[in-house]
């Protein structure tokens, strides 16, 4: 006699019912099988998961889904704060990072949303035991990345910034586009000399006779 059986689960569950690409609930669709059917995301009753099958497969397949849901409620969560800045380098490419922990030490880690109100506060399930190992790996890991962070921010203190020129406004180093390296003094920004000042070029002696004109040289020497 075919029945649909159906269990309402939290919602937060169900990606753990279902496993990564589906291996749990394929699983359990074949040992017994069974139809499993799992709410849509905008459906009213988003808790309420359904078993279509015959009457003792739906009911076995019912009783592996609920030992799921016992195992998840005997887990502890825990929130840990780790800097944002590192939550990148925590991920890793795809996720291989991340994931490759979380096997590791057989916990979820959950990263912050954008809505989240704390940008920083990195999520930890599983066993007691194996939340606490993991988050010690955490965040030793968090505090080598923000050394290898300031440091970088140390070097880059340190390194000189020409600017692209005065448009900006910014001070040299600034990193405002500013001047940059600056001479002043330079021989480009010292006036000419006149020559017909007496002040920058006084008169030698008290003669105050006009010097004799020496006449030009041509091409070929002096004219005789």
């Amino acid at each position: 006699m075919i029945m649909l059986a159906q269990i309402d689960v939290d919602p937060e569950y169900h990606p753990k019912i279902i496993g990564r690409k589906g291996a749990v609930i394929s699983k359990i669709r074949m040992d017994h099988g069974v139809q499993i059917t799992f709410p849509k995301k905008d459906d009213a009753n988003d808790h309420t998961i359904k078993i279509s099958g015959y009457e003792e497969s739906a009911i076995a397949a019912r009783g592996d889904i609920l030992k799921i849901v016992n195992e998840l409620n005997d887990m502890v969560k825990e929130e840990v704060f780790v800097d944002a800045r590192v939550h990148s380098r925590l991920i890793g490419t795809r996720g291989r990072s991340i994931r490759k922990i979380m096997e590791q030490y057989s916990v979820d880690i959950r990263f912050p949303r954008n809505t989240d109100p704390d940008p920083n506060i990195v999520t930890i399930i599983g066993n007691e035991e194996n939340v606490l190992d993991a988050k010690d790996y955490v965040l030793n890991l968090e505090e080598e990345y923000l050394q290898d962070i300031s440091e970088v921010e140390l070097r880059d203190s340190y390194r000189p910034n020409f600017g692209r020129g005065e448009e900006d406004g910014g001070a040299p180093g600034s990193g405002g586009g500013g001047p940059g390296f600056v001479v002043k003094g330079g021989p480009w920004e010292q006036r000419a000399p006149d020559t017909a000042s007496t002040a920058e070029f006084p008169s030698f002696g008290g003669n105050s006779e006009p010097p004799r004109t020496v006449p030009a040289a041509g091409a070929w020497g002096p004219r005789h």
